[in-house]
């Protein structure tokens, strides 16, 4: 009898050590988790943007407040609105009526090459040296904001998760979109950005 209850009582030990282990694998992962958020990430308010144009006019986010708008974050090299995006974006700004600016952080390239590269289907910004930029936290090239008709961030991250139109899966920014102008909840309201380092 005795030896039952050793055997019983190290089972509730082994059990209670395997629970506190999991739970602090648990609040591991979490921590991890919410680190990588950027800290410009959906649910606060959009900061603001004012930035010239190709053709040296001034534009402020606050311009389109009652709008809603994606910004693309890219680079001259690798102008994600004029190449691999670029009819993405034309399908996704004609369905749902959206706004789409472009914002092009470079300080190395100058307003002529800057552009010959800029979509003429959208706006684009110069982000002469890289404030704007950095004030969205915005180090990879393209990574994609979706602002609200209040001016608050309501998704964050990759367009959808391929380059390739065709091997596209996961359409993250639509369906933000799609949830938004049916007043659901976004869902999927970050995603991490994939491309090229933003200089």
């Amino acid at each position: 009898m005795l030896t039952e209850r050793r055997i019983a009582q190290f089972g509730l030990v082994a059990a209670f050590t395997i629970l506190i282990g999991s739970m602090a694998m648990l609040l591991a992962r979490d921590v991890s988790d919410q680190s990588s958020v950027p800290k410009i990430h959906p649910g606060i308010k959009a900061p603001e943007i004012g930035l010239k144009d190709t053709k040296g006019r001034e534009v402020s986010l606050s311009a389109y407040h009652g709008e809603r708008v994606v910004l693309c974050f890219d680079s001259p090299h690798y102008p994600a609105a004029s190449t691999d995006y670029h009819q993405r974006l034309v399908g996704l700004s004609q369905e749902f009526g959206v706004k789409v600016i472009e914002i092009q952080s470079d300080a190395e390239v100058d307003s002529q090459q800057t552009a010959t590269v800029s979509s003429n289907d959208f706006l684009t910004l110069l982000d002469r040296k890289g404030r704007v930029t950095a004030s969205y936290d915005i180090n990879v090239s393209p990574t994609f904001v979706l602002v609200d008709q209040n001016g608050m961030i309501r998704y964050r991250g990759a367009l959808d998760d391929n380059t390739d139109e065709g091997k596209v899966s996961e359409h993250y920014l639509a369906d933000a979109l799609r949830n938004l102008n049916s007043d659901r909840p976004i869902g999927v309201a970050w995603v991490q950005a994939f491309g090229r380092p933003i200089k």
